[in-house]
């Protein structure tokens, strides 16, 4: 069996220019692997502790530059639902549209002098209505804020 030798010229380094028997740097190669080692533990955090934070500042982050979610959508569609009921009018007269942090109703064919009644009926729809997902019925979800129009 042959043993190879390498002869290494001495430098304050010394430590950092170990050769294996190949000839290949084993400092470089641990530090391969520290990284490595680094890299699947902070993807094993990421995935084992902070989903649900993370999973909140994205859609945060999405929120603020504009973007509709299925949350936005479904609260549309629940005071599409339950809003003309609530004011005893005809959901043709009630138009709800989608924003990322109002929902916009335009209401038509209410007299000027009905107004301020329709809007304080529409506050409190929003104070005392909540939104329930099938997935998580004991979870109550309040309304975002309500802006009103009226047109004739």
């Amino acid at each position: 069996m042959e043993h190879i030798f390498v002869r290494l010229r001495l430098t304050k380094n010394a430590h950092c220019n170990t050769l294996d028997t190949k000839g290949n740097n084993m400092r470089k190669n641990s530090l391969i692997m520290m990284r490595i080692i680094k890299i699947f533990l902070f993807m094993s955090l990421l995935g084992f502790s902070g989903c649900t934070a993370y999973r909140n500042t994205v859609r945060e982050c999405a929120r603020s530059l504009g973007a509709l979610q299925i949350r936005d959508l479904d609260e549309v569609e629940y005071i599409r639902a339950n809003l003309p009921r609530r004011l005893d009018m005809d959901t043709k007269n009630v138009q709800v549209s989608a924003s990322p942090h109002v929902s916009k109703v335009v209401i038509y064919g209410v007299l000027e002098k009905d107004q301020p009644t329709v809007l304080a009926q529409v506050e409190e729809f929003r104070k005392t209505s909540f939104m329930c997902y099938q997935s998580e019925p004991e979870r109550k979800i309040p309304l975002k804020k309500i802006k009103v129009e009226f047109r004739n």
